[in-house]
């Protein structure tokens, strides 16, 4: 998963420029991340016949979790300084990071919202819950 960000010319300077980049280019990651993170419970939620209001309420309990500071493992994998003086920025996480990241925002849901997450809970421990959705998305 990864994502851009751009910042305009500033007489602030190159490293300011490439922070901003940065900051802008994460956000947006985590913006792509919180809708891969609520599509993949919602969708595992709603295979084993669980009602959508319940695992749309689930998926909006797991989004409340991640922030940018939660996408810390975000590595930035390129920066160019267009003609335009603008700098660019591609930051991205790997499947593992991603995979794991994802596994721990819905382990943190399951212990803020236990009683949501219990009536969940079929065959299978939370923690395998978990794991299984944060598989989905590879």
């Amino acid at each position: 998963m990864q994502a851009i960000g751009v910042v305009d010319q500033s007489a602030a300077g190159l490293n300011y420029m490439q922070d901003m980049a940065e900051i802008a280019a994460v956000k947006n990651l985590t913006e792509l991340f919180k809708a891969k993170a609520s599509i993949n419970t919602i969708q595992y939620l709603s295979s084993p016949g669980i009602e959508s209001a319940v695992a749309i309420q689930a998926g909006a309990s797991v989004l409340s979790n991640i922030s940018p500071a939660t996408l810390q493992a975000a590595k930035q994998y390129k920066s160019l300084r267009g003609p335009e003086g603008r700098v660019y920025i591609l930051v991205g996480l790997d499947r593992q990071a991603s995979r794991a990241l994802l596994e721990n925002a819905v382990k943190t849901s399951m212990q803020k919202d236990p009683a949501l997450w219990q009536a969940l809970q079929t065959q299978k421990s939370l923690d395998d819950i978990a794991a299984d959705i944060a598989a989905l998305q590879d």
